[in-house]
């Protein structure tokens, strides 16, 4: 029987991540139980090892709360931390319920994870057969048709700002390997009968195509793995070589938001465009856009005249143009306006969090409660100096705010009265009498 826990051991020595938090995704199926025992056996090997391990309820099945129980009994029996997080899975037309429950899935388990923690996941050479002929069915490029990498940036923009890692230490054996080990520690696991419906793509992979390749090609799997090797090598030169044009092209937007600049862009031949538009997106979102979205990137946002408003939607986000700028932002909450609020003077208050900023305080002489509102366009602002009224909708053009987020700027009401636009404009009667200052 292969000895998982020291493939694990050596593979963890191997990448230098020893010193780091491992949290073991552990859905209850055998390839995640293979993995917490062999994490559970390596750290005995590895005393230093941090270990733990979550679980995400996604609620799907009826049998969701037994697995959940399930996993919980089990890291109590072999004395290993365990968190658990229950999600709810909105279907959408236009996103498969597996990559719904994946994006949710990450997302909850960036949040519970500690900052450098590094996942673990039990996904073996079969998983990377079914990923690659998945992508390639979705006409990926070389990029996508890599497939799974054994350490890889989390797939999740929270998780990336907290430096997690996603680790796949079994990438190189066989499911009958992982089957094995459970099955000598005489350990239950679960069975997801959702690995039964064949309306899921994976599983159709799974049970329709391998079994028919590996009657002709019995190591078809050890065939795809060294292939997909391959082709993340070729990828990595390609970063190497578009990574200088990326970082040229990197703007700042309204409120320091990242952005790509366009007259930059404009300077590329297609091919590089679109390799530094597919690095845009992965950092941000971190999944990378088909062909036609890019085609559309391309030809109605880059080419668009300033005052032209288009987007293209990308999953969960939305390209948008504003003035020389591309940005890629994210669905939920676009057009959402905050809720009216009033605050005290010279305290420092909470906003709304559909607000572009966290904090508000306003430095007055009044010691007198203000009223905050959204969305006012039409009103107006005396300006200082003599230089008359100035709208609300005027002052965010001269604020280059994109108009997506002018919703989202608050307005400081006295006495009904607008006296200041965000921090930048005041009131002429409220000049040094009132300052705003705004935190992000």
């Amino acid at each position: 029987m292969l000895m998982l826990s020291q493939h694990l051991c050596d593979y963890l020595r191997r990448l230098n991540i020893t010193d780091k938090p491992l949290a073991v995704a552990l859905s209850g199926g055998v390839d995640s139980v293979a993995l917490l025992l062999a994490a559970v056996e390596a750290k005995k090997k590895i005393p230093t090892l941090e270990i733990s391990a979550v679980h995400v309820n996604h609620g799907l099945s009826q049998n969701a709360t037994q697995w959940q129980a399930f996993c919980e009994q089990l890291c109590v029996y072999h004395q290993v931390p365990f968190s658990a997080s229950v999600v709810t899975i909105e279907k959408s037309s236009r996103q498969s319920l597996e990559q719904l429950a994946r994006v949710a899935r990450y997302g909850v388990i960036a949040e519970q994870l500690s900052e450098h923690t590094v996942l673990l996941t039990g996904h073996h050479l079969a998983d990377q057969a079914e990923t690659f002929l998945l992508r390639l069915m979705r006409r990926s490029g070389l990029t996508g048709l890599g497939a799974m990498r054994s350490l890889a940036p989390f797939p999740d923009k929270l998780g990336r700002q907290k430096s997690l890692q996603l680790a796949r230490p079994f990438l190189d054996l066989t499911k009958e390997d992982l089957v094995s080990y459970v099955t000598a520690y005489n350990t239950k696991w679960v069975e997801d009968e959702s690995n039964n419906v064949l309306s899921f793509d994976r599983n159709y992979v799974r049970t329709s195509l391998l079994p028919v390749l590996a009657q002709r090609w019995p190591q078809y799997h050890q065939a795809i793995a060294q292939s997909t090797a391959l082709l993340q090598e070729e990828a990595d030169l390609l970063l190497d070589y578009v990574k200088s044009d990326y970082k040229a092209s990197i703007g700042l937007g309204f409120l320091n938001e990242v952005t790509l600049n366009i007259a930059k862009l404009n300077e590329f031949e297609q091919a590089k465009l679109k390799a530094v538009l597919r690095m845009f997106c992965f950092e941000i979102t971190g999944s990378y856009p088909s062909t036609n979205i890019l085609m559309q990137v391309i030809t109605s946002l880059i080419t668009a005249q300033q005052d032209h408003q288009p987007e293209i939607l990308f999953g969960d986000f939305y390209f948008k143009r504003h003035r020389d700028h591309i940005y890629l932002i994210a669905q939920a909450g676009t057009g959402i306006e905050p809720e009216t609020t009033k605050v005290k003077s010279n305290i420092e208050c909470q906003l709304d969090a559909q607000n572009c900023y966290s904090t508000i305080k306003i430095v007055s002489k009044f010691d007198d409660l203000f009223e905050i509102k959204y969305g006012n366009n039409s009103d107006k602002l005396p300006m200082a100096n003599g230089l008359g009224s100035k709208s609300v909708k005027q002052a965010f053009k001269d604020m280059a705010c994109p108009p997506w987020l002018r919703c989202k700027i608050p307005l400081v009401y006295y006495q009904g009265e607008l006296v200041a636009i965000g921090g930048r404009y005041v009131h002429e009667r409220f000049q040094n009498k009132l300052k705003v200052t705004l935190g992000l």
